[in-house]
């Protein structure tokens, strides 16, 4: 089976989707699945994009399970550190991954590590073209976020704001954050952000970190990036400083 071929329909496929014809994605999906044994050099170029597309549609049939084997394939995957794009793919189709199972402190988590992660280039279609799927979990997302406090930085209220206007959706906004006494903002970390935060301290290896939380290592990547951007530190020992001056720690 010749990779380039199974690429062609990539867009037929998210028409079918669209106008929910799973028949047609089902077959699609039957076709497709062996392409993960195909030796054929393009694959390593475009795989990433076909396993996207795949994991979308085996959630559209209700195969959860192995759509989140695909997902663990594309975790996997460097490219998903280094191409924000697919980055938020895997973030978001996780999210509808847990919701599925039901399982929604876990999909609420993946949908801000995808929100505080588009927000830097301002990614929006990307979210949207998810569907009303999303679009639940954001609102979801929002209510938890206005509860907050202190008001987290990222996702911003003005991105959120941008988010729900093109998911034709309305929602009570989280507060802009306050700046702190010495004039910097600081976001307050998420309960995974602190547990690691907590184990960076004790010295412990990302390997260590990632197996000991049971997530990924491009996960745990992206966690350590909110971390240091949140702290402006640039390392783990300055992270584990600045969380000590802050009484993190």
């Amino acid at each position: 089976m010749g990779l380039p071929r199974m690429l062609v329909p990539l867009w037929r496929v998210q028409y079918w989707l669209a106008r929910g014809d799973m028949g047609r994605v089902s077959a699609w999906i039957e076709e497709t699945l062996p392409v993960f044994d195909d030796p054929h050099p393009m694959a390593n170029i475009h795989l990433p994009f076909l396993k996207v597309t795949l994991a979308r549609a085996l959630l559209a049939v209700g195969q959860v399970d192995t759509a989140d084997r695909i997902l663990a394939q594309l975790r996997a995957d460097p490219r998903c550190v280094r191409q924000t794009d697919l980055c938020l793919y895997l973030f978001i189709l996780q999210a509808l991954v847990y919701q599925a199972r039901g399982d929604i402190p876990a999909a609420l988590e993946q949908l801000e590590l995808a929100l505080s992660t588009g927000e830097k280039e301002g990614y929006i279609r990307i979210f949207v073209d998810e569907g009303p799927a999303v679009a639940g979990l954001l609102l979801r997302l929002v209510d938890q976020l206005r509860q907050r406090d202190p008001a987290p930085l990222s996702p911003s209220p003005a991105y959120l704001q941008r988010l729900l206007d093109a998911f034709g959706v309305q929602a009570d906004l989280p507060p802009a954050p306050i700046p702190a006494p010495d004039g910097l903002f600081v976001e307050p970390l998420t309960e995974r952000e602190q547990e690691i935060l907590q184990l960076l301290a004790a010295g412990l290896s990302n390997d260590e970190i990632a197996e000991r939380l049971v997530i990924a290592r491009s996960t745990l990547k992206t966690h350590l990036k909110n971390i240091y951007g949140k702290l402006d530190a640039h390392s783990r020992l300055e992270a584990v400083a600045r969380a000590k001056e802050l009484s993190l720690l």
